[in-house]
């Protein structure tokens, strides 16, 4: 997985992985390209001797993807920070011979730095809620011979809208692709057309080189960008030709016709910064 949006060749549609829908439209993905065979999950869940969980909030709990994810896991959905906890509490309580693993995701901080960027006071005020909520759950969860594991998959970077580079405000760049930007608002795949790409590259460093860097994603595969494990066979397939990695507090979006142009984040990620990359890790034996 690259990106939010990322292009795939064997369904010939850019889609969003987490929902199973092309980026155009609400166009769920069929069984024959369920999200296991796509991706070729393999859960955490199955590799380790433990009976396992997997928490998510009910609106998607119980999604393709999620479920695919969760493996062996038992899904269960929670309503809000509260239940949240109690949830976990109710698992960790439960009897059983078997050790434990829990897995549970609260999205609600990144939806609201997505919403308002990062310092915004309903952000500030949601995790003051969740560090109150929390205390609460490690005294009742006192004496479990419990490890409580907090981190983050990634940081945000607020992206004013003056920041926002919006491709179709720039035609000169669209006559170089030949589909829409995939990937991330901070981190974008281009893919060109033939014969095209010494003149992209041009373009590109005249006219762009103060909010990104561009490289092409051969080199990035080689310098090890994205890690060094076994590649997935249709990676390179899934990161363009070149990749444009924003600087500073810079985003650029490249807006479908049924876009609401309006309706734009101001927090983002994807980017290579140390907000974005950076993640804390809190560690509690209870």
């Amino acid at each position: 997985m690259t990106g939010w949006h990322i292009f795939l060749r064997e369904v010939g549609a850019i889609i969003v992985p987490l929902t199973c829908t092309t980026r155009f439209g609400n166009f769920p993905l069929t069984k024959e390209t369920e999200s296991d065979k796509l991706f070729k999950l393999s859960s955490f869940s199955k590799k380790i001797k433990a009976r396992a969980y997997t928490l998510n909030p009910v609106e998607f709990y119980d999604s393709d993807f999620n479920v695919k994810c969760a493996g062996k896991s038992e899904c269960i959905g929670y309503d809000g920070i509260s239940d949240f906890f109690k949830k976990i509490e109710r698992v960790i309580k439960k009897k059983s011979k078997k050790r434990k693993f829990v897995y549970a995701y609260h999205p609600y901080p990144d939806s609201l730095m997505h919403e308002h960027g990062n310092e915004h006071k309903k952000v500030l005020r949601e995790f003051k809620k969740i560090d109150m909520n929390f205390k609460k759950f490690l005294k009742k969860i006192k004496n479990t011979n419990s490890l409580i594991i907090v981190t983050a998959d990634h940081g945000l970077i607020t992206v004013p809208k003056n920041k926002w580079i919006d491709t179709h405000k720039i035609p000169e760049l669209n006559n170089f692709l030949r589909m829409p930007l995939c990937g991330e608002g901070r981190m974008a795949y281009a893919y060109i057309k033939s014969g095209m790409g010494t003149e992209f590259e041009k373009f590109v460093k005249k006219n762009l080189r103060v909010c990104c860097d561009l490289w092409k994603s051969e080199e990035l595969v080689r310098k090890g960008f994205f890690g060094k494990g076994k590649m997935h066979p249709e990676f390179k397939n899934r990161i363009g030709d070149y990749v444009l990695i924003m600087k500073e507090n810079y985003g650029i979006k490249d807006f479908l016709i049924n876009s609401n142009v309006k309706d734009q984040h101001l927090g983002r990620h994807g980017g290579t910064s140390k907000e974005e990359m950076f993640v804390p890790l809190i560690v509690v034996k209870k």
